[in-house]
């Protein structure tokens, strides 16, 4: 069921981890996340769309019960 939450607790230490491991497990293609995951996958490029130095992903498919199927390239939607 969806969430009405607009707060988030820990979010940082979990950008932190997700971060942490692209950086370990360069080069990666892409992120792919299902529900909360796919909102992690999606707030995670957004913020790294700011770093010119931060990894480029070639496509991040998502499916949440807000938007069924999104193609994103860093800092482009499609």
């Amino acid at each position: 069921r969806p969430s009405k939450s607009l707060e988030y607790s820990g979010w940082e230490t979990s950008l932190n981890c997700i971060r942490e491991a692209v950086y370990r497990n360069q080069p990666v293609d892409g992120i792919l996340g299902f529900s909360q995951g796919a909102t992690a996958a999606a707030l995670y490029l957004a913020d790294s769309a700011s770093d010119p130095s931060g990894p480029w992903f070639s496509v991040l498919v998502r499916h949440s019960s807000i938007l069924q199927f999104l193609t994103t390239a860093k800092g482009l939607v499609f």
